[in-house]
């Protein structure tokens, strides 16, 4: 759990006391040899990565100005915090 007060980060983290390494589901080993198929699972595909073919803009009044010059309407997206989820 991540928790933010006046710029102060906290985390918090659990930490199992005993790990049985042998009921393992998978072979799998980390290592140079494995590191490409680990890439290739946790790398972004392109078509999860199109919300950066978006121009943003960052300023409200100028994205306003640019939406009445094409007669387009505006998407706003706001949120309060990291983009990530770590608020």
């Amino acid at each position: 759990m991540n928790r933010q007060t006046n710029g102060e980060a906290f985390l918090g983290v659990h930490i199992e006391k005993e790990v049985d390494v042998t009921k393992r589901k998978t072979n799998w080993t980390p290592g140079p040899e494995t590191m490409d198929s680990l890439l290739s699972l946790i790398k972004s595909k392109p078509d999860e990565v199109r919300w950066t073919d978006v121009e943003w803009e960052t300023d409200l009044w100028s994205a306003r100005r640019r939406a009445a010059a094409v007669d387009r309407p505006m998407f706003v997206w706001a949120m309060n915090g990291n983009p990530l989820g770590c608020v």
